[in-house]
């Protein structure tokens, strides 16, 4: 198949949609200093690394399994399956928790420098207090939507 397929034009565009709308909620938390890949041991260089990047990575081939699995030919699905723990030993399962690291860091170390900024500075960080947020996909949310879609599931 080419790679100027609609099918790989649309999950290109579905994976930039991702990637820039996780990099727009982070702004300059985007970026995030890899310390867990094999290049570092010899890289006097810091490596740089995007949180939106590496979800938009895991999102894509997560959003590639599902979508074999929904067709319910099993042995595709149990190929999807393999390539997917494939892709999570080798790559995207030490990716996603990097990224948790980054995203720990972002919520719990930046919230104690709130107090130090106003809603209308500069400095790069989301400081709006509202109740209502956009979500990766650029839909708008309110604070307590996920937890209710949570508390449905359970019951």
């Amino acid at each position: 198949r080419s790679m100027d397929s609609p099918k790989n034009s649309s999950l290109e565009s579905m994976y930039e949609s991702v990637r820039e709308n996780i990099e727009s909620l982070l702004g300059e938390d985007d970026s995030y200093l890899e310390v867990f890949q094999n290049d570092m041991k010899y890289s006097e260089t810091p490596i740089i690394a995007n949180v939106s990047e590496a979800l938009a990575d895991i999102y894509q081939d997560l959003k590639d399994f599902i979508s074999v699995y929904r067709m319910g030919n099993e042995p595709q699905m149990l190929e999807a399956l393999y390539i997917c723990f494939e892709n999570f030993v080798t790559y995207w399962g030490q990716q996603l928790v990097n990224v948790l690291r980054a995203l720990h860091n972002i919520r719990y170390t930046l919230d104690n420098d709130d107090d130090e900024c106003d809603d209308n500075c500069d400095c790069g960080h989301h400081h709006s207090h509202s109740d209502n947020y956009t979500d990766i996909f650029g839909h708008q949310q309110e604070n307590g939507d996920i937890l209710d879609k949570l508390n449905d599931d359970l019951d």
